[in-house]
């Protein structure tokens, strides 16, 4: 594990903003079919959803432009980084929060699918994004820092086991 985690940390800081740049593509790539979904229907969508989508996709549209704007303009790049990360960070604790009230509640009903693989990496990689660029410093002297990503992913596959299993 040690090696792994040594190897992402020798990321470019360009290499980190294209991550950021497809998770942002791939929220804005999501929302598009919930949009179509919500378009064909004939109920009208309840407000608290459709919030949440401007919400993530506004999000999504900054961490993208911003991402673009970091690859082009290099002494910006750590900056954005930063933004980037406390960003994900909430976003990745509204997953969490979800998650938890999924795992203890009742499960949904309907063709709901779960991913535990996207859902560590992305509960992880803002972990990671923060060690990296708030943190780099104490990364060294703590145990605990260094893999607090790692501990995270881990916390989250023991979260999607509790969902899968509630859903099967």
């Amino acid at each position: 594990m040690a090696g792994f985690v040594e190897r992402i940390d020798k990321w470019k800081p360009s290499t980190m903003l294209k991550i950021n740049m497809g998770i942002a593509f791939f929220i804005l790539l999501a929302h598009i079919g919930g949009a179509l979904i919500l378009i064909s229907e004939s109920q009208e969508p309840k407000p608290s959803l459709l919030s949440l989508l401007y919400l993530d996709d506004f999000v999504a549209f900054l961490i993208f432009i911003t991402s673009v704007l970091g690859l082009i303009k290099k002494q910006i790049t750590w900056g954005i980084l930063r933004l980037h990360a406390i960003i994900l960070l909430l976003l990745a604790l509204g997953w969490i929060y979800w998650s938890i009230t999924l795992a203890i509640g009742d499960p949904p009903t309907g063709n709901f699918v779960w991913n535990p693989i996207l859902f560590a990496f992305l509960c992880a990689y803002p972990v990671y994004l923060l060690r990296r660029t708030y943190l780099a410093s104490y990364i060294s002297k703590s145990w605990f820092l260094n893999y607090s990503h790692v501990l995270i992913a881990m916390g989250s596959l023991v979260i999607s086991g509790v969902i899968i299993y509630k859903i099967s």
